[in-house]
């Protein structure tokens, strides 16, 4: 059984906006073979972390408002929500390579 919601126009600003704890929300595809790789990921960290999170889902292809509104450009793209920050997308897969400048 899965903890991951599925997003709809309708349905985001009461699951995300007005959510008391943090919502990371996949924007993905049928079609994204990258989407499809990183989906069971995406269910673990729900089942793991289902007590102090919400993860959701948005098939960009479904509600392409919602991915527009998040400035979403490629899929797939992870956002992270909070309460206490206005909705804003915060990437949270990034390269932690250190410069060349820094060396």
């Amino acid at each position: 059984m899965t903890d991951v919601i599925t997003l709809t126009e309708t349905k985001f600003d009461e699951e995300v906006l007005a959510s008391e704890v943090p919502v990371i929300v996949d924007y993905w595809a049928v079609w994204c073979g990258p989407c499809r790789a990183l989906g069971p990921v995406i269910e673990q960290i729900a089942e793991e972390r289902a007590a102090t999170l919400k993860v959701a889902k948005v098939n960009v292809d479904e509600e392409p408002s919602l991915a527009d509104r998040a400035g979403v450009r490629s899929i797939p793209s992870l956002s992270c929500y909070t309460a206490t920050v206005s909705p804003l997308p915060t990437r949270w897969v990034r390269s932690r390579r250190p410069s060349l400048s820094a060396r």
